[in-house]
C-alpha cells in the first residue's frame, strides 16, 4: 500500500501532517505519497541520517531535496550524536535525528499568480 492509496483504501481523509520513522526507507514512503505531499500535507517530521554508509538508508540531504522540491522548508532539527574516540580526546559526531519540514505558504501563493 502506498501513502497515496491509503485514503481511498481505508476511507479516510488525506493526512495533513506525517511523521515518518521507517529505519532508512523514508524516501520510499515519500515516493509513494507524491500526490498527497503535493496537495494535502502541511508538515512532515522524518527520522534522518547523516552517515548512511553502514546502514544504506536515505540521507538527510535526499529527504530535504525531495521536500524542498514540493515547497517545504526545514523548520527544525533534533540531533543525535555518536561518541567517537579520536586522538586528542572525545568528539561527538552528528549521527541522526529528526527533521521538521513545514509547507512554505509563500510558494503556494506565488503558484496561484502564474
Amino acid at each position: 500500500m502506498t501513502l497515496d492509496s491509503v485514503p481511498n483504501r481505508l476511507a479516510i481523509k488525506p493526512a495533513n501532517f506525517i511523521k515518518l520513522d521507517t529505519e532508512g526507507t523514508e524516501d520510499l514512503v515519500l515516493a509513494g505519497g507524491e500526490h498527497m505531499i503535493a496537495q494535502d500535507v502541511l508538515g512532515l517530521q522524518t527520522e534522518i541520517a547523516f552517515w548512511t554508509e553502514q546502514s544504506g538508508g536515505v540521507s538527510f540531504r535526499d529527504i530535504d531535496a525531495r521536500l524542498s522540491a514540493h515547497g517545504f522548508v526545514l523548520f527544525d532539527l533534533q540531533l543525535n550524536r555518536s561518541d567517537v574516540r579520536v586522538i586528542g580526546g572525545r568528539k561527538d559526531k552528528v549521527r541522526s535525528g529528526d527533521a521538521l519540514h513545514l509547507r512554505n505558504f509563500d510558494s503556494l501563493w506565488s503558484n496561484d499568480a502564474d
